[in-house]
């Protein structure tokens, strides 16, 4: 069925349709989140195990090795990390992408709550939660205020701005950084406890019984129920000071004679710094699918009236990640909207019709706004990746417009009517239309199923691109050809072409001669005129001269190559021939050759550096820091990189990581920049002083913004904090894994082993120059005091080692946190922490000194059963899949791609024969594994590359279905390397690496390449259906598809346009991506306008090979008749039934002759 003409004589129905489409897209498109990334699903689960006091070597062994143990038979793990710090055992189970992420989390719970049991009986409840891959702040807010103390302003962050940000749409969790919290401190005179004959421990767990109110029941007094409660909490410190304290004696004492009572507050573990000043940080998280856009303008909202109830409170923001999305979103927008100009001011100045480039433009709109409402219905958001895909489906979206209009003219040209053209042109054209935008589907279907997390990413940009290009196939065959009926006329004005020219020309020079006398707006608008130039006199080139018959100098030269490499001429003035066509292909080939070795030449990344105007330093202290040197040290560092340019402030969290583990000795150092000037002036700039003839004279245009990148400021920033002294400073973050750009994981069961194979390695690459900064994450060694119970004394007096435990555990840092007593003030529960003072826990001998409870209630000092000594353990320990493992991460040195420092890592570490570099003598239990953005990419690059094969297998299905030919297809096929070249130059000349952008657009000129070759194909073989021999067959396809292939092919190259400039916000992350599609469309376009034609004799040749060799085998295809076309069927069903009247004529006119007795009834079939 023709859909072109049934459209074209039923125009209600796909105009109604359409205009639905586009109303309840755009509903879609205002209520798509708008986010930095697309939201993806990884089935991580994290289990948390808390045992105050505990060492990690005693976590590692009672706690950590039995969860490992418990989760690593569940269907589906496929990693498990562990990191195990004082006190605390965090476990991350990685499940396979397939396995849901709710079935993972009961999973767990239920293989945790099986070892319950095994588990040590002090430790705290295990909790088990999914972790966010999304999990980071976008908002973070400094809180201050002169009139309140640190308490009292860390209860107003608690109770007053998170209470009234929780709950609101779209907001996840809030979190504070820095203050303290609120606590009653009961410090115990170890000389009082034993003259008085009690423990701390007795004391902390008489105060927990006591002081609480407990419900206990219930009775009926009188009419009704009521419920009883026993009231013995405390109101103040002051009268839990004079509680009762019961001795084991059977006398009494006051809490106050035992030590003092302090409302003060717990001890700090974490502290936040702007610029050098104390504040209160506040850390605004998004929900899972969320839009951040909306979550930044309710937190902003909320905090607003909050600042207008309480003036003293001063509460700014720091860190402010929604920025760079706004940014990219408006900038997405932007080039999105001034690519569509461009292509369709190509259109217009090849067409020279304003209603054929009207009816072309209509086509973007209708194609890319519908496919709002399927993202919506899928659940996408409005994020980097999927604004790439429609920021490079642009020029895809009216190729199909562009190949039907430029048809419909020149079937105008022929003679034809609007409406007669449109229908016979639509059905000329469509198998062409069809095949190209399937193919183009076929590439992308498999990305969108790719495994791992790149799948993630890729399934939104292989879907959207999808479901675009299929509603821009609607466009060209429903409302184009509908509209090119009823809106096109036979002629159109003209003005000559000479004027044209002269008018141009003089525009361009104007341009050119006053570039630099212009202000910076009007220079990007020359920029713009003087691209609009070439593509004017490219377009005119390729337009008769004279009258509508002949063919342009363009077109007249581009015809005789395509004839010279076409031809079979005379062998030496013999009767032989030789194919020309053959020659082409061995010129083709060569060119195949040297641009895989250019391509190979390209070095990898998996993200182009980006310009975000922040980054984050991990900062750790040698193991035993506190938490104050810690905040001296960070101190000394800011002071350090203060002043260096673009730096605009510089923001501490003491305490945690940046990827959140918490301990005293880390920080997480954020260094905010100044905003970078990313206008159009600015790159244009860049771009001409990168010229030499251009870079003298072309001036920088004014800016008050940054203009130095981002991995230059780094550069300082690092090589001023080389000189601060014990302190292990790396740069963290970005849009890879989150860590290390280069980074791997060093395993062994044997921990003098690892520690051999860190030195070894940590020396081979401490000269690397591709390498910047290196070290590891390891367990390092820290001093720790040792008690060991002499157990035979220690049973004498009934003391066991728990007890021993328990009392040193309540002495030095107070009971668990759940078995606090707990002080009802003001509305919330204080927790009551017991503690022998400070003074009796700085020296072995105070320590020793501490009285234990024996059986007969007598008190022995802890010496009297125990050694005390000073040794050494690990401060941390990290484990991956029950193994001890460190982490040799580095950064990559400016300019330096990820692919060069990762190959160099492994030629020192694992050896290069061919360079004659032997590997390092490592111990035979060590093993090396990349992880980060080397293990993301190397993982990348495998699903890629199964994803295009699988993808060239879905293109070569559906080109076999609609050609109905097996031979010719591969001549389709065949013609895609012929991109490969200019991807290559274009990457070199700009200095850009292979990233993921660079696949995405090596994806699309796939079908941007199928789809010059499916034209001319397609073209041919009609030709030959009305008896042309194939080499004039071939010719005829190359003079009438030339033009609509270099109008799509620069309709697609000046939508890219604006992306490969990189203007705006996230610029760097598009520019890669349109630069290897424009230098892949203008090599593959030359190309194959040349090769193609050959390529398709060559598979002629090869068709005719095979039938010679199969046809004895094979019997021969009926011909069956030819079906007519739908007018010629028209015609003779009306000449039919004219035929039966007359003959019902004739019939009649005998029947009336005849005498009535001998007439019948005749029955005339119609």
């Amino acid at each position: 069925m023709n859909f072109s003409a049934w459209a074209i004589r039923n125009p209600v129905a796909p105009l109604l349709a359409f205009f639905m489409a586009l109303v309840i897209g755009w509903q879609s498109f205002t209520t798509l989140p708008i986010t930095r990334f697309p939201n993806i699903d990884v089935p991580l689960v994290a289990i948390t195990v808390a045992q105050p006091g505990a060492a990690p070597a005693e976590l590692e062994t009672q706690v950590t090795k039995e969860i490992e143990q418990a989760v690593a038979g569940i269907n589906g793990v496929k990693n498990v990390t562990s990191t195990v710090n004082d006190g605390l055992s965090s476990t991350a189970v990685e499940f396979r992408m397939e396995i849901p992420t709710d079935k993972a989390v009961q999973d767990v719970k239920d293989a945790i709550d099986g070892i319950r049991g095994d588990l040590p009986g002090d430790i705290e409840a295990p909790i088990v939660a999914r972790i966010d891959v999304e999990g980071q702040a976008i908002l973070t807010y400094a809180v201050s205020s002169p009139g309140k103390t640190l308490e009292e302003l860390s209860w107003f962050v608690d109770d007053t701005v998170t209470r009234a940000l929780q709950g609101r749409p779209g907001i996840g969790r809030v979190d504070r950084y820095g203050g303290v919290n609120r606590e009653i401190r009961v410090e115990l005179d170890p000389v009082k406890l034993g003259s008085y004959g009690i423990t701390a421990l007795a004391v902390s767990q008489q105060l927990a019984l006591t002081n609480a109110d407990v419900g206990s029941g219930k009775a009926e007094l009188g009419i009704g129920e009521q419920s009883i409660r026993t009231l013995g909490n405390q109101d103040t410190a002051a009268e839990l000071a004079n509680a009762t304290i019961a001795l084991p004696s059977g006398r009494h004492v006051r809490l106050s004679d035992l030590g003092a009572v302090i409302d003060s507050f717990e001890e700090p573990k974490s502290f936040g710094r702007r610029n050098g000043d104390p504040v209160v940080l506040l850390a605004v998280y998004r929900s899972k699918g969320a839009s951040e856009v909306s979550v930044a303008e309710t937190t902003e909202t909320v905090l607003d009236e909050i600042g207008q109830r309480f003036p003293e409170v001063a509460i700014d923001l720091v860190d402010d990640a929604v920025y760079y999305t706004r940014g990219n979103y408006e900038a997405a927008l932007h080039t999105l909207i001034e690519g569509a100009i461009l292509a369709i001011l190509v259109v217009l100045l090849f067409l020279r019709n304003w209603r054929a480039t009207l009816i072309s433009a209509v086509a973007l709109p209708l194609s890319a706004i519908p496919t709002f409402f399927v993202m919506d219905m899928l659940g996408f958001s409005l994020n980097l990746v999927s604004f790439l895909a429609l920021t490079l489906a642009t020029g895809i979206l009216v190729d199909d417009a562009i190949v039907e209009i430029e048809n419909i003219a020149r079937h105008i040209k022929m003679g034809k009517s609007p409406y007669r053209a449109a229908i016979d042109a639509a059905d000329e054209i469509g198998l062409a239309v069809i095949a190209t935008t399937m193919t183009i589907v076929a590439v992308f279907v498999p990305v969108s199923f790719m495994p791992g997390i790149p799948g993630q990413y890729f399934r939104q940009f292989g879907i959207t691109v999808a479901v675009a290009v299929f509603f821009s196939l609607l466009v060209a065959r429903l409302i184009t050809p509908m509209m090119a009926a009823y809106f096109m006329t036979g002629k159109e004005p003209k003005v000559p072409l000479w004027l044209k020219a002269v008018i141009g020309a003089g525009m361009a020079g104007v341009a050119f001669l006053t570039l630099p006398m212009l202000e910076p707006g009007l220079r990007a608008l020359a920029a713009a005129g003087a691209f609009a130039l070439t593509v004017f006199l490219l377009g005119f080139l390729m337009q008769p001269l004279h009258d509508e018959h002949r063919d342009g100098l363009v077109m007249r030269g581009y015809l005789r190559l395509v004839r010279l490499t076409t031809a079979m001429p005379r062998l030496f003035r013999s009767r032989m021939r030789f194919p020309a066509y053959y020659l082409t292909l061995a010129v083709a080939i060569g060119v195949v050759i040297v641009s895989v070795q250019a391509m190979l030449a390209v070095p990898g990344n998996l993200f182009p550096p980006d310009d975000e105007s922040r980054f984050s330093i991990s900062v750790e202290l040698p193991p035993g820091a506190t938490l104050a040197e810690t905040d001296r040290t960070t101190e000394a560092m800011r002071q350090a990189i203060a002043d260096v340019p673009g730096i605009e402030n510089i923001m501490v969290i003491g305490g945690t990581s940046p990827l959140g583990d918490r301990e005293v000795r880390r920080a997480n150092m954020v260094v905010l920049l100044e905003r970078r000037d990313v206008s159009l002036e600015r790159k244009l700039f860049d771009l001409a002083a990168a010229l030499p003839l251009l870079r003298d004279w072309v001036p920088a245009p004014e800016s008050e913004s940054r203009t130095q990148p981002q991995n230059e400021i780094e550069a300082e920033v690092f090589r001023r904090l080389a000189v601060v002294p014990d302190i292990r400073a790396f740069k963290l973050g970005g849009p890879g894994a989150g860590g290390r750009p280069v980074s791997y994981n060093v395993l062994s069961d044997d921990e003098d082993d690892l520690k051999a194979a860190i030195g070894i390695i940590e020396g081979a690459l401490a000269n690397e120059t591709v390498l910047s900064n290196v070290s590891t994450e390891s367990t390092l060694p820290r001093p720790e005091i040792q008690v060991t119970p002499r157990l035979e004394e220690a049973a004498r007096l009934g003391i066991t080692t728990q007890a021993i435990a328990a009392t040193l555990r309540v002495a030095t840092i107070g009971d668990n946190d759940a078995a606090l007593a707990k002080l009802s003030v003001d509305n919330r529960l204080i927790p009551v922490r017991v503690q022998v003072e400070s003074t009796s826990r700085e020296s072995l001998d105070r320590i020793a000194a501490l009285k234990l409870m024996t059986a007969n209630g007598t008190m022995v000092p802890l010496s009297a059963v125990a050694e005390i000594r000073v040794a050494e353990g690990p401060a941390t320990v990290k484990r991956l899949n029950r193994q001890r493992v460190a982490t040799v991460g580095a950064d990559l040195p400016v300019g330096v791609p990820l692919d060069t420092a990762t190959q160099r890592f492994e030629e020192v570490v694992f050896g290069n024969p061919e360079k004659g570099i032997a590997p390092l003598a490592l111990p035979a239990s060590v093993i090396v594994k990349p992880s980060g953005d080397a293990e993301i990419q190397a993982e990348l690059v495998s699903s890629f590359g199964n994803a295009m094969i699988m993808g060239l297998m879905l293109v070569l299905t559906v080109l076999i279905l609609l050609f109905r030919s097996v031979i010719q297809p591969f001549t389709i096929l065949f013609s895609l390397p012929l991109a490969i070249g200019g991807v290559a130059a274009a990457l070199i000349l700009t200095n850009n690496p292979f990233s993921m952008p660079v696949m995405i657009g090596v994806l699309m000129l796939m079908g941007i390449v199928t789809k010059n070759a499916i034209l001319l194909i397609d073209f041919a073989i009609e030709m030959r259906a009305r008896g042309m021999n194939r080499i004039q067959a071939v010719v005829e396809a190359g003079h009438k598809r030339a033009r609509p292939i270099v109008m799509t092919s620069i309709a697609m190259s000046a939508g890219m346009l604006p992306s490969a400039l990189g203007v705006g916000e996230g610029g760097t992350f598009r520019a890669p991506m349109a630069t290897a599609v424009i230098g892949g469309i203008i090599v593959s376009t030359v190309l194959s306008l040349v090769v193609v034609p050959a390529f398709y004799l060559i598979m002629d040749d090869l068709s005719r090979a095979l039938a010679w060799v199969f046809g004895r085998f094979i019997g021969k295809k009926e011909a069956e008749p030819e079906e007519p076309a739908a007018h010629l069927l028209a015609e003779r069903i009306d000449r039919g039934q004219e035929d039966v009247a007359l003959l019902g004529a004739r019939v009649s006119a005998l029947e009336a002759a005849l005498p009535p007795s001998r007439r019948t009834t005749l029955h005339v079939a119609e």
